[in-house]
């Protein structure tokens, strides 16, 4: 069992259909995928006879190290373990059922709207991008999308992103969501586009679900400060108004990246 983790290296030129790595090669030749996207790719040589068959389990988790690793090869590839795992996500996936399902001449449609997309929706608002310090903007953007899918998961991390707000009315650069979480290098960079999220997706969940009460939660900073939702939200603002230049544009600090 061979693996190419960069997907560019591994499709070159004869892209998804007919890969280099595949085509031009007997082996694939392995590699590290370092701030590219990779490519998990397994290759197995098998000679079966008539009507032979083999079975295989493959199992994709993050783990800390081989003994978590080992942990979870005997949690769940056995039979009995397979089967386990299969009918758990099965139960998870259905709690990231969409708010509607539409039926149009377009199968690929179909199952874009209907399966795909909440399930995208789902797996970003409930895994948080799999850290413990997600940036502001994502974070707030995931949870918009769990509006149509758990609403209650909407409003509790809309809550807990304000709970961490500075006193000048800005946003942190990431939201911290365990204790003794750090904030990671990214989240260091000044961005000023965080607080233009809050009213975008307050916006999105009060439309569906009419929870207008949340406006008047209090909600408490890290120094122990409280105020309403909607004041946090109107110091946002005002943070917002002031981060211009002579001109009235906006500043955008370090985050080019953010440039759309």
């Amino acid at each position: 069992m061979r693996g190419k983790p960069t997907k560019a290296t591994f499709e070159g030129e004869g892209g998804l259909h007919a890969p280099d790595s595949i085509v031009a090669r007997e082996l694939l030749a392995c590699g590290d995928a370092l701030y590219e996207t990779p490519a998990a790719v397994l290759q197995y040589r098998l000679a079966l006879a008539a009507d032979a068959s083999e079975e295989y389990r493959f199992l994709f988790a993050p783990a800390r190290d081989d003994a978590e690793i080992a942990a979870l090869r005997a949690r769940h590839l056995s039979a009995g373990g397979f089967d386990a795992a299969a009918v758990h996500t099965a139960a998870y996936l259905d709690g990231g059922r969409g708010c509607i399902e539409i039926e149009t001449p377009d199968p690929w449609l179909d199952d874009f709207a209907n399966h795909w997309l909440p399930r995208q929706v789902y797996y970003h608002g409930d895994s948080n991008r799999l850290t413990t310090d997600p940036q502001t903007r994502n974070y707030l953007q995931d949870h918009m999308g769990m509006a149509y899918l758990r609403p209650e998961t909407a409003r509790a991390a809309f809550l807990h992103a304000l709970s961490q707000q500075e006193a000048s009315g800005a946003m942190p650069d990431g939201i911290l969501l365990v204790e003794g979480a750090e904030l990671k290098y990214i989240n260091k960079v000044p961005h000023t586009d965080h607080c233009v999220w809050l009213p975008v997706c307050l916006r999105a969940y009060l439309d569906e679900t009419g929870d207008d009460a949340l406006l008047q939660v209090p909600v408490p900073d890290r120094e122990g400060h409280s105020a309403s939702v909607a004041e946090r939200i109107d110091r946002a603002m005002e943070w917002l108004l002031a981060q211009r230049d002579g001109r009235g544009l906006s500043y955008i600090a370090g985050a080019t990246g953010a440039i759309r």
